[in-house]
């Protein structure tokens, strides 16, 4: 019994940080649009289509998230 609930607590676990990186990613993505589109404005570009923000604001994001995955402490 005891080892089925480490394993519950395991799955538990598991499933929360999963949960957490993907609203953690949401977050940031929204961030990333904001700066993009802020510091567009600020070089004078004016206004720039929305697929040039989205996909920079996409490779900024996963490269972030994949840079913190592989981080050894």
């Amino acid at each position: 019994m005891n080892k089925f609930l480490s394993s519950v607590g395991f799955v538990f676990g598991v499933i929360m940080t999963c949960l957490l990186l993907i609203v953690l990613a949401i977050v940031y993505f929204a961030f990333s649009i904001w700066v993009i589109k802020v510091g567009a404005r600020w070089a004078g570009y004016g206004e720039i289509a929305g697929g040039y923000v989205i996909l920079t604001a996409g490779i900024i994001t996963a490269a972030i998230l994949i840079g913190s995955s592989i981080r050894k402490f």
